[in-house]
């Protein structure tokens, strides 16, 4: 696909940036990726607040739909070393709550505060949305998650 174009079902994010951390309890040894959108103000970081928008897409031909906030993907393998250009999984799942997710904050991570994803549809106000699905991320040098 020629560069400066996207599929009509793809969504592409904004920059982000994490910080990876225990999921509670801590003795069960499993870890997370926290995101967050990179362009954070600096009173958003110093209260930790995810207002920011990660993502402005078109829906049903309208232009003013908007992701904001944060999201946490279990991240795997844990101890175990992974090979340059070979990849981590990440794994996000819905919580139980409506627009919930099934890990709502980290150990240790932005002050253990919540993390909520929000949609702006039409426009109109922001609702609580959550994320499901798979995806893999890589590094150019090997790395290790050690729980």
């Amino acid at each position: 696909m020629p560069i400066g174009r996207r599929a009509a079902n793809e969504i592409v994010t904004k920059e982000v940036e994490g910080e990876i951390g225990y999921i509670f309890p801590e003795a069960n040894k499993q870890v997370g990726l926290d995101l967050w959108p990179s362009s954070r103000t600096a009173m958003e970081k110093t209260l930790h607040e995810f207002n920011a928008m990660i993502a402005k897409f078109t829906c049903a031909g309208f232009v003013n739909d908007e992701l904001r906030g944060s999201v946490i993907a279990r991240m795997t393998p844990v101890n175990k070393t992974v090979k340059a250009g070979s990849p981590f999984t990440l794994n996000y799942k819905k919580g139980m709550g409506n627009g919930e997710q099934e890990i709502g904050s980290l150990k240790g991570v932005e002050g253990g505060v919540v993390d909520v994803l929000e949609m702006k549809f039409f426009g109109a106000g922001l609702e609580k949305v959550n994320q499901q699905g798979e995806e893999e991320i890589t590094f150019e040098e090997a790395a290790e998650i050690k729980a």
